[in-house]
């Protein structure tokens, strides 16, 4: 863990080449979790949950800016790269206006925002479950997937 008081890290999936939008959507709520549960538990927030903001962030910029997976549609809005008759890459900076640069940053805000409220409803629906994993995390300050699948189950088939 190092000087982290707790991180989250969520394991690649085995051969796993795409990303679906709703994985990416839950990995973005996933990171919301941290925070989700502060505010529930504590009704106050920390620092703690900075990277966890950095990486949800990075996940929603990509779904917009690179994947095409919001309301802007499946378009590419990321600089491109090129490469010269000498080998060498080089990025092209994107040419998107401020007023499209203003509709991305609002769709990135507009994501992480549903998938913030989808961790708080599931903290608050699953209480229960968090309270015994920070019961196993006290004694252990750690749980592998397998000892956390104890805890809580299952992960439920979305349709």
């Amino acid at each position: 863990r190092g000087m982290a008081l707790g991180y989250t890290l969520i394991p690649p999936a085995k051969d796993k080449l795409h990303e679906t939008k709703t994985n990416l959507l839950e990995k973005i709520s996933v990171m919301m979790g941290g925070r989700a549960a502060e505010q529930i538990i504590f009704d106050e927030v920390t620092t703690g949950a900075a990277n966890d903001f950095d990486q949800a962030t990075n996940i929603a910029k990509a779904m917009v800016i690179e994947y095409g997976m919001s309301d802007l549609g499946p378009i590419n809005y990321g600089p491109t790269m090129d490469v010269t008759e000498w080998g060498k890459s080089y990025f092209e900076q994107s040419s998107v206006s401020q007023e499209m640069m203003a509709k991305i940053d609002s769709e990135v805000k507009k994501i992480i925002t549903s998938c913030f409220d989808r961790a708080v409803d599931i903290i608050k629906t699953k209480k229960n479950l968090l309270d015994k994993t920070a019961e196993e995390l006290i004694k252990k300050e750690g749980l592998d997937g397998d000892e956390f699948v104890k805890i809580v189950g299952k992960k439920e088939k979305t349709s």
